[in-house]
């Protein structure tokens, strides 16, 4: 069985980030990894690009959240 909130945790674990600097991530899925970057850098700037915006709205709703810390674009609102 896969554990994406517990996957995510070890992904963090073994990252090696700065998080002084921003933080770029390709792809949010169900997020799982956005949420441990924000528990582990809170203040980090974080933006999250993904093909679909009905993907972050996806993600709002999974993690009940009403205001996201990071900002999100699909592929062609950032290029």
């Amino acid at each position: 069985v896969f554990a994406a909130d517990i996957e995510a945790k070890k992904w963090m674990e073994r990252a090696t980030v700065d998080f002084s600097k921003p933080v770029l991530i390709l792809g949010l899925g169900s997020g799982y990894h956005v949420i441990e970057f924000l528990k582990v850098a809170p203040k980090a700037k974080i933006f999250v690009i993904d093909s679909d915006k009905e993907v972050f709205k996806n993600f709002l709703q999974i993690h009940h959240i009403s205001e996201p810390s990071f900002q999100f674009f699909t592929f062609k609102e950032f290029i």
